[in-house]
């Protein structure tokens, strides 16, 4: 009987951790619908034809994945207390300061990008072509640690931009590693995108959570944390 009652506990656990992931990314869909509504009607293929207007709907992911790392990392700790719940606390706790490191983020990409169009398509250079094209990929390598930053520490969004480019640079295994888990994410977007949908930002968000449970432990250790 004890045994039977067990088992039940761990369906149970293991059920109400799939609910998690699934409130998580509800939510965090909810957040971009603008990105989403972008990409319904104009398409990825004219985003860089809309790049401004693209930008601006990526905008609201700034606070949107802050509120799923947040999340994950409460789940990665074990101490979750309910999707609705965490993911509200961390969007309405970072929101203000992701948003400011969201934006600085995308201006940097929408000024490397003008840049890497003018010097392959207007006025060609290959040797500034290819630094634009390197930094362009470094800025969204940082993406994770730009916002792990903004949940874990108490330091500003200008001092987050420049510390997550030091992480990213400082610990390319970790920058490859986080991109990798987001080759994952569109692997099996492919491979089953009914059901990879349903999940994608939460387990995205868990994945780095837990590659990067280190980094994070040492982030807030040595710039506290919010």
């Amino acid at each position: 009987m004890q045994h039977d009652i067990f088992n039940w506990e761990r369906i149970m656990n293991f059920f109400s951790r799939i609910y998690y992931f699934l409130g998580i990314n509800f939510l965090f869909i909810i957040c971009n619908l603008p990105v989403l509504l972008f990409l319904l009607f104009v398409g990825i293929s004219r985003a860089g034809t809309f790049l401004p207007l693209f930008l601006l709907c990526l905008l609201p992911a700034a606070p949107a994945f802050s509120a799923v790392l947040y999340s994950m990392g409460r789940f990665v700790s074990g101490i979750e207390a309910g999707a609705v719940r965490d993911y509200r606390k961390g969007y309405e706790k970072y929101f203000k300061k992701a948003v400011k490191s969201g934006a600085l983020q995308l201006t940097a990409i929408f000024m490397i990008w003008t840049n890497l169009n003018f010097f392959t398509r207007i006025v060609p250079v290959f040797l500034l072509a290819v630094l634009f094209m390197l930094l362009f990929l470094v800025v969204l390598l940082l993406t994770p640690n730009l916002y792990f930053l903004t949940v874990n520490t108490e330091l500003t969004s200008p001092d987050v931009c420049k510390l997550a480019l030091a992480y990213t640079l400082g610990k390319p295994v970790a920058a490859i590693g986080n991109l990798a888990a987001f080759g994952i994410i569109l692997l099996a977007f492919e491979l089953s995108p009914g059901t990879t949908v349903l999940f994608m930002g939460s387990f995205y968000g868990f994945l780095v959570a837990f590659m990067n449970r280190r980094i994070i432990s040492e982030m807030k250790e040595k710039y506290g944390k919010a």
